[in-house]
This record gives C-alpha cells, sequence and structure tokens, in this order.
C-alpha cells in the first residue's frame, strides 16, 4: 500500500475484510484498498460495500463472474457506478491527506 499516506495499514485493511490472508497490494489497488479503509472510517462508505468494490478489483474477478453469469456489459455497469460513486470520496481522501 501507498507509502505516501501514512494512515492505513495492511492490518486495518485485512481487519475491515478488505484483504485475503496473505494478500499485500501495491500499486493502484493498494491505493483503492486505502481509499476505502479511510472512507470506511470516515463514515463515507459502508464496509459491505467497501468489501465487493475490494473484491471485485482482485485479479481474475471479471473472469469470475462471466463464468457466474454476469454479462460484460453488467459488469461495465457496476465498474462505472463504482467509479462514480468514488469519485467524490477521493476527491476528500485527497483533501485529507
Amino acid at each position: 500500500m501507498s507509502t505516501t499516506r501514512p494512515m492505513l495499514t495492511q492490518r486495518e485493511a485485512a481487519e475491515a475484510g478488505l484483504l485475503r490472508a496473505g494478500e499485500a497490494p501495491d500499486g493502484a489497488r493498494g491505493e483503492l484498498v486505502e481509499l476505502l479503509v479511510w472512507a470506511v472510517a470516515a463514515g463515507l462508505l459502508d464496509v459491505v460495500r467497501a468489501r465487493v468494490i475490494a473484491d471485485e478489483s482482485r485479479n481474475g474477478a471479471r473472469e469470475s463472474a462471466e463464468r457466474a453469469g454476469v454479462s460484460a456489459v453488467t459488469w461495465r455497469q457496476r465498474r462505472s457506478r463504482t467509479v462514480r460513486q468514488l469519485r467524490p470520496i477521493a476527491d476528500q481522501w485527497t483533501q485529507a491527506a
């Protein structure tokens, strides 16, 4: 996870249920998990929704959804809704940093 924002730790992300055992995200995924933990702690995002977003951002999530019958169009719509929901939260996160 990002070293430029010392607010959060992997332990906090794991406790929130956003990481699987032994998972150590970095790069964009690490920043997303950091944003999700901050948003939950700030009361801006429900922990259940944060867990869904974290799960959907894992490698292979789209393929798993397709195997479960989720169409590519539905997947894109989900991702678009997620981006719309996170955009104002990310703005607040950057202002708080």
